[in-house]
């Protein structure tokens, strides 16, 4: 293994700590809402995100320690393996119809569906018509593994459909948020706009730590496994942000309890 690479596993292998502490202190937040006479929906939203990002590293990081030594017989950025496509509309999307790709978009509709559903029920939509689309878009990138589905016209409309999950929770994440800290005041303005702040380097990070090239694009870094750790940094920061942003204090929670936007 070089050093680049046990470098890069030291970092995907040390979020999966960062985000249990923040699991464990939203959950208990949660908890705390509760027995305050206030079930606060952002710590639950929250708990599930960091829930399913500490999944998430887990298995994508033994996923690249099995690759790096040489113990994983499958390529899961490779295309499958029952690929024939030539040139033309399917062939220009045959490139996103990777195991590791479609799993990535579906955690990221999962991880924008646990910041959205919140924010839905603080600006009124009681019945979250956002976080269910998003939920129908994640999951319609499964299809995509039968083989007879994967590379037809089908595979067109699955990862529009992806992508649109993620572009619906982005937009909305960012929009909500700066709407709440627009009308309200208090801890609810703090929390929006730290949440603004956090959901981005959130999304850049877990991106960039996907070894998309960001890091030799724009510094110049030969090794892919450099995106890992810079990705980690910027996930980092953000957990910082929410962690700043939102506080426990069973005061703090009355105090939203009487604030509404």
């Amino acid at each position: 293994m070089d050093p680049d690479t046990a470098i890069a596993l030291c970092f995907r292998f040390g979020m999966v700590g960062v985000y249990l502490l923040l699991f464990r202190y939203f959950y208990s937040g949660y908890k705390n809402s509760i027995q305050g006479g206030f079930r606060n929906t952002f710590f639950l939203g929250f708990s599930i995100l960091f829930t399913i990002l500490v999944i998430f590293h887990i298995v994508y990081g033994t996923f690249e320690l099995l690759s790096a030594l040489d113990l994983n017989p499958l390529n899961l950025k490779s295309e499958f393996p029952w690929n024939g496509l030539g040139p033309g509309v399917l062939g220009e999307f045959s490139n996103q119809a990777r195991p590791m790709f479609l799993i990535f978009y579906f955690i990221m509709n999962l991880v924008l569906v646990s910041i959205i559903f919140p924010l839905e029920q603080a600006i009124g939509w009681k019945k979250t018509p956002v976080s269910k689309i998003m939920v129908v878009c994640g999951f319609s990138l499964w299809i995509l593994f039968v083989p007879v589905l994967t590379y037809s016209y089908v595979a067109i409309a699955a990862i529009i459909l992806g992508f649109t999950g993620i572009g619906l929770g982005i937009i909305c994440s960012i929009g909500v948020n700066i709407r709440l800290s627009a009308i309200t005041t208090g801890a609810l303005k703090r929390q929006s706009i730290f949440a603004i702040f956090a959901f981005l380097c959130l999304a850049v990070g877990l991106t960039w730590a996907m070894e998309v090239g960001w890091g030799r694009d724009l510094f110049g870094l030969n090794s892919y496994k450099w995106d890992v750790v810079i990705g980690s940094i910027v996930q980092g920061i953000g957990g910082l942000f929410y962690r700043l942003g939102f506080i426990t204090e069973k005061k703090k929670n009355s105090e939203l309890k009487g604030k509404k936007p």
